[in-house]
C-alpha cells in the first residue's frame, strides 16, 4: 500500500475496491475469499446490520442486508477483480497450508478475519514483520458497522465429561481471568472477552510485527460495537447448509445470491431442533 502511495487506514469498501484494483493483477489479488465457509459471510453480513438469527432463534439470513454481503463477496471475485477463491480443502475449509504458503508467496495481499486469525500471519510469515497493518471493518456495505463476531474461542463442559469441577477451573482459569486471556493474546492475539482485562498494559503494547500498532487498544475501542450473536439449536446444521447451499454455489459462479439464500430459509425450516 505505502509503495503504490495508497494512504491507510481504507474507510470506505469503495477505497477498498479502489487500492484493490491498482493492486491486484494475474499474480496477486487483495483478498483470497473462502467458497467452502460460511465466516467471511458471516463477518461482513453482521457488517451490513444483520444477523443469520433473530433474538427468538428464528433464521433472518435471507433478508435484503445478508445478499448484499453475500453479492459483494462474489463480485469481488468474478466483477471487481479484487479477489481469488482461497485455496483450502473439505477437512480444513479456513486456513489450511495451502492457503498459507498463498500469503508467503505474497498472493493476497490483505485479509479480514477475527483477531485470532492474525495470529497466523505472525508464525507463517515472520518476514514480512513491519509490513502489516490493523484497521476496523470499512463503512458503505448495508449498516457499515466496525467490527463483527466470528467464534472459535468458545469453550464448553459436555454432559459426559467425568470431572465437571476440574473442567469449569479450566474454563473459568483460561476466560475469566485477567491472567489467562492476557496469556491467550499473547500466545496467538486472541482479544478477550473478559472486559476487566481491556486496562491490562499487556493489551495496550506496541506490537512489532503490526508497525508498531497497538491492536489490543484498537480492539478494545471497537469491543463496544461488536453486534450481539444470536444463538439458535440449529446453528451448527444451519452454518454447515449455508456453506454447501449458498457459499460454495454462488463464490463458484454457479447460483444466485439471493436464491440460494431464500432457498435456505425453507431447508433450515426443516431442521430438527
Amino acid at each position: 500500500m505505502d509503495g503504490a502511495g495508497i494512504k491507510m487506514p481504507l474507510d470506505t469498501w469503495d477505497d477498498v475496491v479502489a487500492a484493490g484494483q491498482e493492486l491486484s493483477n494475474a499474480d496477486r489479488k487483495m483478498f483470497a475469499l473462502h467458497d467452502l465457509a460460511f465466516g467471511d459471510h458471516y463477518m461482513l453480513s453482521q457488517s451490513a446490520g444483520t444477523a443469520y438469527f433473530d433474538g427468538s432463534g428464528k433464521y433472518i439470513g435471507d433478508n435484503d442486508k445478508s445478499v448484499e454481503a453475500m453479492q459483494f463477496l462474489h463480485d469481488m471475485v468474478y466483477k471487481l477483480d479484487i479477489a481469488g477463491i482461497a485455496s483450502v480443502v473439505a477437512s480444513d475449509n479456513w486456513y489450511p497450508p495451502q492457503y498459507r504458503a498463498a500469503f508467503k508467496a505474497e498472493k493476497f495481499f490483505s485479509l479480514f478475519g477475527p483477531p485470532w486469525h492474525l495470529s497466523f500471519l505472525l508464525t507463517d510469515v515472520p518476514d514480512q514483520s513491519g509490513k502489516w497493518t490493523v484497521q476496523k471493518l470499512p463503512s458503505g456495505l448495508g449498516d457499515g458497522l466496525p467490527t463483527a463476531n466470528f467464534g472459535g474461542t468458545g469453550q464448553c463442559i459436555t454432559t459426559q465429561s467425568g470431572d465437571v469441577d476440574a473442567a469449569y477451573d479450566l474454563v473459568r482459569i483460561a476466560n475469566l481471568t485477567t491472567e489467562g486471556v492476557v496469556a491467550d493474546f499473547k500466545a496467538r492475539t486472541a482479544y478477550p472477552a473478559y472486559k476487566p482485562a481491556y486496562e491490562d498494559p499487556a493489551l495496550q503494547q506496541p506490537q512489532e510485527y503490526f508497525g508498531g500498532q497497538k491492536i489490543g487498544q484498537i480492539y478494545s475501542e471497537l469491543a463496544g460495537q461488536l453486534p450481539t450473536f444470536n444463538q439458535s439449536p440449529v446453528w451448527g446444521q444451519a452454518t454447515e447448509a449455508l456453506a454447501r447451499d449458498v457459499v460454495t454455489p454462488v463464490m463458484q459462479d454457479k447460483e444466485d445470491a439471493r436464491s440460494t439464500l431464500t432457498s435456505l430459509a425453507d431447508t433450515i425450516a426443516s431442521m430438527k431442533q
